[in-house]
């Protein structure tokens, strides 16, 4: 049970941001249907996947600069 109220899981699908992202990305499944629809790949572009990289379809751009702006911060430390 989630914070909700409702049943069901979190599955683990590819990042559908960056094929080569090496995040975790989930999206909820609520019954043994999306389970079976997430094994055969139909939830990979499901619009609630979120990727602990890249975040939600609704905030896909302010992660990816924040994930940037890091990646930036840390190459200039190491010069």
């Amino acid at each position: 049970m989630d914070g909700e109220g409702d049943v069901g899981f979190d599955v683990l699908v590819p990042c559908p941001h960056d094929d080569e992202c090496t995040g975790r990305a989930w999206v909820p499944a609520y019954s043994v249907t999306c389970l079976f629809r997430a094994l055969n790949g139909d939830l990979d572009d499901d619009e609630d996947i979120v990727c602990t990289v890249h975040g939600g379809f609704d905030n896909v751009d302010q992660e990816a600069d924040d994930h940037a702006l890091h990646a930036l911060h840390e190459t200039a430390r190491s010069v």
